[in-house]
């Protein structure tokens, strides 16, 4: 996840201090995300040092002063920048896959049974995911519903993929 372009993001709109951002980067980014504090001051104290984003201490009567972060012509610049070029396709080597790879090289005799409980694993999960999507079609906001549909094709990918191993095992 791009934390930097969310937040540059937001102030596009206008300035924000640290909790509102922490509390709209969650928004976008749907239920059950949870931004740590830890992640973003740090983050906005280098987009402050690399002059994509200004911040002003606002003082507060019997209130801890905050801080209000105003994106500058430079930060504009770069989001417009990311903005425009395409995503990354994701090429890495995923959690599963160096499942697989490791265990082909320590234990090549349990192939058939990964194979078997990663199945069954993802079945299961594809089986949550949709009876979510049906129970919670109704109240959910966008991100949650995108995030569960790239899930699910994620899942339905994995299972393609074990399929793959199971054919070069037969």
């Amino acid at each position: 996840m791009s934390l930097k372009y969310l937040v540059l993001g937001l102030l596009t709109h206008r300035p924000h201090y640290g909790y509102e951002l922490k509390r709209e980067v969650e928004q976008l980014l749907g239920r059950g995300a949870d931004l740590n504090p830890g992640q973003l001051y740090p983050l906005l104290r280098k987009l402050a040092e690399q002059q994509l984003i200004t911040g002003e201490r606002i003082e507060q009567e019997e209130r801890p002063d905050k801080h209000v972060f105003t994106l500058t012509p430079e930060g504009a610049h770069d989001l417009a920048s990311w903005l425009d070029e395409p995503a990354p396709v994701s090429t890495g080597r995923t959690p599963l896959f160096l499942r697989y790879v490791v265990l082909r090289s320590v234990r090549p005799e349990g192939r058939a049974e990964f194979v078997r409980q990663h199945r069954r694993a993802l079945l299961a999960a594809l089986g949550e995911l949709v009876a979510d999507r049906e129970r919670l079609h109704d109240c959910d906001d966008l991100a949650t519903h995108a995030l569960r549909e790239a899930t699910i094709l994620h899942v339905e990918a994995d299972l393609k993929w074990i399929d793959w191993l199971e054919s070069l095992t037969s």
